[in-house]
């Protein structure tokens, strides 16, 4: 039992310490670079979007390894080329999903307003916002793809390639960030996520 619990807790808390580890690069290097109004704008939009992204994402992964994990339990999937209607389903799943969270990133600028924030942040949130749309397929085939790996105990070598990414970003960002303001760091958000698949 406690071998089963490290073979998928340890990578696990792998990709989630990656995860914290690129927000905190993320705000430290827009602060750096872009100042404090743009700042304050990716921690708004970050808000707004953790608030769905996050348990989104972690359900995702939930209902993919539950569904893969079953037919493997009672031996109708017996190898992995078998399982190819179950990953063609759960990147339906991801896609499907996407689409009202795209929409909501979307008009997140708009529901920002609605807070009286400051004319520059509002300004930085509407760069930010619209542009990490890219982000959020990628993001959730993630999410699935993790919850195909967990199924097939293949997360100890998911996880190395979503910190590999991660380590990429980082050196990334400051010349997104550089290259093209807020923009580029979203742009560099869904480069990560879409490396990592």
């Amino acid at each position: 039992m406690e071998q089963a619990v490290l073979r998928h807790g340890l990578p696990l808390a792998g990709v989630e310490l990656a995860a914290q580890l690129a927000r905190l690069a993320e705000l430290a290097a827009v602060g750096r670079c872009l100042g404090l109004s743009a700042l304050a704008a990716v921690c708004s939009c970050l808000i707004a979007a953790n608030l769905v992204m996050a348990p989104v994402a972690h359900v995702t992964a939930s209902v993919v390894a539950h569904l893969a994990v079953q037919p493997i339990a009672d031996g109708t999937i017996r190898r992995r080329r078998d399982g190819r209607a179950q990953a063609a389903a759960a990147l339906a799943l991801a896609a499907l999903i996407s689409l009202p969270i795209s929409l909501l990133y979307y008009v997140t600028p708009a529901l920002l307003a609605r807070l009286q924030l400051p004319d520059p942040v509002l300004l930085g949130a509407g760069e930010y916002m619209p542009t990490l749309v890219l982000a959020v397929a990628p993001g959730l085939l993630q999410a699935a793809a993790l919850g195909y790996l967990r199924a097939w105990q293949r997360l100890p070598t998911a996880s190395l390639v979503i910190v590999a990414t991660t380590l990429a970003y980082i050196w990334l960002l400051p010349r997104a960030l550089s290259a093209g303001g807020l923009r580029g760091a979203a742009v560099a958000v869904a480069v990560v996520h879409a490396a990592s698949l």
